[in-house]
């Protein structure tokens, strides 16, 4: 049998579950097994891959949604750390402690780009920038960097912690419901590719002239 795609496949087992349950296929293929409760287990697979083809497609969306957030999460905090950086490197450029404190010695290897590195690098940025000595608080507040400006700055970097464990949520939900659709639908093709055989063998087993048309209100292939 040529692999059917799921559209076909949906479309022929949703014609066997039906049309089985008619007088003229119940008077044949009960004797392999298919009678109307053996229909109605077919019939529950496929409503299973009915319901979880709208659902994978919710939580796709989902994740997608998740995703742009996450990349508006960090463009938003990369963007002030980028400022609070190039602030505090101008500003103790001859200070090595608080660079050290900040995070920010130069000559350092290139740092690594992993969202949990970024965000390491960032709190540890922001949370020292904020208990500076009241000295070198005055220099960062002159330069556009006051407290209030450093609690935004956390916020934002929060904010893209908060955004990256979501999207790594809908990441996960919609792979574990892909693998389940999948694995429902495998399910479905497996049951319908045995009973459209076995229904064919009790089809050859019947009168001859009848054969043609059964097959046909069944929708089974020739």
């Amino acid at each position: 049998m040529t692999r059917l795609s799921q559209a076909q496949l949906e479309r022929r087992v949703e014609v066997l579950v039906i049309n089985g349950k008619r007088p003229e296929a119940q008077a044949v293929i009960p004797r392999v097994g298919y009678n109307p409760a053996a229909l109605d287990g077919g019939a529950a697979l496929l409503e299973k891959v009915r319901q979880g083809r709208p659902y994978k497609q919710e939580l796709l969306a989902g994740q997608k949604r998740a995703t742009a957030t996450e990349r508006q999460a960090r463009e938003a905090a990369n963007k002030e750390m980028v400022s609070l950086s190039m602030t505090a490197r101008t500003l103790f450029a001859d200070d090595e402690p608080v660079l050290t404190a900040l995070g920010l010695l130069p000559g350092s290897e290139r740092p690594s780009a992993s969202t949990a590195e970024t965000l390491k690098r960032w709190r540890q940025l922001v949370s020292n920038a904020q208990t500076l000595d009241e000295g070198d608080a005055a220099l960062l507040s002159a330069a556009g960097w006051d407290a209030e400006r450093l609690v935004a700055g956390s916020e934002l970097v929060e904010n893209y912690a908060a955004a990256d464990t979501d999207q790594q949520v809908a990441i996960q939900n919609y792979q574990a419901a892909s693998a389940q659709f999948g694995a429902d639908l495998e399910v479905l093709r497996v049951w319908y590719t045995r009973a459209s055989r076995l229904i064919k063998v009790a089809i050859r087993d019947t009168d001859p002239a009848g054969q043609a048309q059964l097959r046909e209100l069944l929708g089974l292939d020739l």
